[in-house]
């Protein structure tokens, strides 16, 4: 069907051409033939909506792999070590020096540069006897502390916290937990509960850092 409306186009062109050759000559000729290729490239023209098609496909993709990661972090448990390594990695992992002695750390339960780094940048301070925590997993209200020590201006929004399990937040927290559920850090979940002593994770850091620009 196609190859006969091919054959049907270029016969009308070559027609036409001999009509108008009769009264401008050659170059009526030309533009016969020049009508004819354009008619019969339009027949085989590709559609236009296939990039754009494929465009939506690769954006669902994309969107649905986003999705995927999140959902992963969200199950991840994020640690004291792994937050202060993502912090120290924000700065550029700086030298650290302990009395003048590169690569001694200030805890002892702990040889990273990372936490001894953020004890004396005032970000962290570990529970007393020189004890760090490696391995526990960070609290929502300490990882609130921590990037407000390290992100936050000092400046504490006048913020009520009125969550149904307020009072669990810690004292020292609580100036963190006001900044951070300020600038959407951290939120309540469906029954209203903040959960701040609840193990923070990777996807609570991650999407934390996208908020402050820090990603």
């Amino acid at each position: 069907m196609k190859k006969l409306l091919c054959s049907f186009v270029i016969a009308a062109a070559a027609l036409n051409t001999v009509s108008v050759y009769a009264q401008d000559g050659t170059e009526s000729i030309n533009k016969g033939v020049f009508k004819a290729v354009i008619a019969v490239n339009d027949i085989n023209q590709p559609s236009y909506n296939t990039p754009k098609a494929s465009s939506v496909y690769e954006l669902e993709n994309e969107e649905g792999l986003e999705k995927n990661i999140a959902e992963k972090e969200k199950s991840q448990i994020l640690t004291r070590d792994m937050l202060m390594q993502k912090i120290y990695e924000l700065e550029g992992k700086p030298e650290v020096a302990v009395s003048g002695v590169i690569g001694v750390s200030y805890f002892g339960d702990s040889s990273e540069d990372a936490a001894t780094w953020a004890y004396y940048n005032k970000i962290l301070y570990g529970y007393g006897d020189n004890q760090f925590g490696k391995g526990d997993y960070a609290t929502r209200e300490q990882l609130a502390a921590m990037l407000f020590r390290y992100a936050a201006d000092g400046k504490v929004p006048n913020l009520l916290l009125n969550f149904d399990d307020s009072e669990k937040i810690s004292e020292w927290a609580a100036d963190s937990m006001r900044w951070a559920v300020s600038e959407g850090i951290l939120e309540a979940d469906d029954n209203n509960m903040i959960n701040p002593k609840e193990a923070a994770t990777v996807y609570d850091l991650n999407n934390a850092l996208k908020i402050l620009g820090l990603d």
